[in-house]
């Protein structure tokens, strides 16, 4: 049980940094609003965004170990 929750708990830990991304990508442009109210922008918007960043990142960062 304990080699399970040690798995688990690497496996969450690998997620962490895409986590940190995705959250920061999604307040940036909410925020956007407070500029100018042209910066609204759709929920398909910030999902377009979000599997374009995820395609990207295999080419632009390390695998996670």
């Amino acid at each position: 049980m304990e080699g399970l929750f040690a798995q688990m708990n690497t496996l969450r830990a690998g997620f962490m940094p895409v986590a940190l991304r995705v959250s920061r990508l999604f307040f940036v442009l909410m925020d956007l609003v407070q500029v100018d109210p042209m910066y609204q922008y759709s929920l398909e918007f910030f999902r377009a965004i979000y599997r374009v960043t995820i395609k990207n990142a295999d080419k632009e960062d390390p695998p996670l170990k």
